[in-house]
This record gives C-alpha cells, structure tokens and sequence, in this order.
C-alpha cells in the first residue's frame, strides 16, 4: 500500500507539472481535478487487484507445503 500510494503521489505530481508545461503549449486549462481524481481511483483499484490476487493465492497455501515444493 505504502508503494502504491506513493506511486500516485509521484503521479499526481508529475501530472501537474506536466500540465503547466502543456498549457503554456495550448490553448485552455487542461488540469480536471475530477478526471485526476477518477484515474487516481482507476490506478488504484487496479493496483490493489493486481497484489490482491498472489496474495490471496498465497494465503491459501499451509507454508509447509510451501517449503517442501521449493
């Protein structure tokens, strides 16, 4: 969770700067704090999947079980 979260931090960050630099390029306000927020909720549902699904297989493994396949 603590990577994930930071990963949007650095992404939302990242975003605006990359905003500024475009607006200057175009013509409009490209930042929507909605669509920021809608993605972040996207990235994040999809990141907590993606470790939810080995984690849960994991878990349902008995650990000694575990050792004696390695």
């Amino acid at each position: 969770m603590i990577t994930i979260g930071a990963g949007l931090a650095a992404g939302l960050a990242l975003s605006v700067v990359a905003n500024t630099v475009l607006t200057r390029w175009s013509i409009g306000n490209m930042s929507d704090p909605v669509v920021l927020l809608a993605i972040s909720l996207v990235l994040l549902i999809v990141a907590l999947t993606a470790a939810a699904i080995p984690a849960n297989r994991a878990a349902s493994i008995h650990p000694a079980d575990a050792l004696r396949i390695d």
